[in-house]
């Protein structure tokens, strides 16, 4: 039973069915906790699925409670698996929310000293979406596009850009790196990119996730349409795509990414 309710969970958040995602994360822990020994892997599996579910709805007070203790707790037990998957990912969005970037970044570049090297697995990943979001956070533009190009070959050899949720969010992070890099660019090239070529690479990512049918995926690629509007000197249609990706998102239930598109367009107003 506690089985099928991680896989479900799972299954769930590559759906992108954040809500559905945590409850039946949190019926599989309350199993594991009451009936079960020897599921320390499942446990951490099922409470890093949950972490990520409640930072993608936004739910950042409760994921505050949560994230601490899970990581007191894998450090207390020497579980480098649990300690791994709870410092990377998409709910280290809680150290972004509450200004805590370098907690963040020594909690993954420590997860990151305990791999082996060679593979692309799913807490590399993790790390990449937190450090990009962390360079970006700080306003490193160039930072986080150099880190994530370098890290795109192995993504597409691991197939990782084939997952929906992955891929979206992947593709969404390049685009926002290529966007922030362009915002700063002259005519000069750096590193053979030009201006044009980073905002043609956001293009071409926003109709990719476009193309997905995953509730969050639309509004994505409007956010990523509005910052092109913004680059290129079009606030009018940047307020356009902003509206669109803020209802969507909240369709998608991600309250915090609706709750920034409201202040972006409260901004150009």
């Amino acid at each position: 039973r506690c089985r099928g309710s991680s896989c479900s969970s799972s299954a769930a958040w590559l759906r992108a069915d954040w809500a559905s995602s945590f409850d039946r994360c949190d019926a599989a822990l309350a199993v594991y906790t009451r009936e079960c020994r020897g599921v320390a892997w499942e446990t951490a599996t099922s409470r890093i699925y949950a972490l990520s579910s409640l930072a993608l709805m936004g739910r950042f007070g409760e994921l505050g409670r949560r994230l601490p203790e899970a990581l007191n707790e894998a450090e207390a037990n020497g579980d480098r698996f649990a300690l791994g998957g709870y410092s990377v990912g998409q709910h280290g969005l809680h150290w972004v929310a509450s200004g805590r970037l370098d907690a963040w970044q020594a909690l993954a570049e420590r997860a990151r000293s305990t791999w082996l090297p060679g593979s692309f697995h799913l807490q590399r990943y993790s790390h990449l979406v937190a450090a990009t979001q962390a360079d970006l956070a700080r306003g490193d533009g160039w930072g986080a596009f150099q880190r994530i190009e370098s890290e795109w070959p192995a993504l597409e050899a691991a197939q990782f850009l084939r997952l929906e949720v992955p891929g979206v969010e992947l593709l969404q992070l390049r685009a926002r790196a290529a966007l922030a890099c362009a915002g700063r660019m002259t005519s000069i090239a750096r590193n053979g990119w030009t201006r044009v070529r980073l905002l043609t690479l956001a293009d071409d990512a926003a109709s990719r996730i476009a193309r997905c049918p995953l509730t969050f995926a639309a509004p994505t690629a409007a956010l990523l349409r509005a910052g092109h509007g913004l680059r290129a000197g079009r606030p009018d249609l940047a307020r356009v795509e902003f509206a669109r990706a803020r209802d969507g998102f909240a369709n998608a239930g991600m309250a915090a990414h609706r709750a920034m598109l409201t202040w972006e367009l409260d901004a150009l107003d």
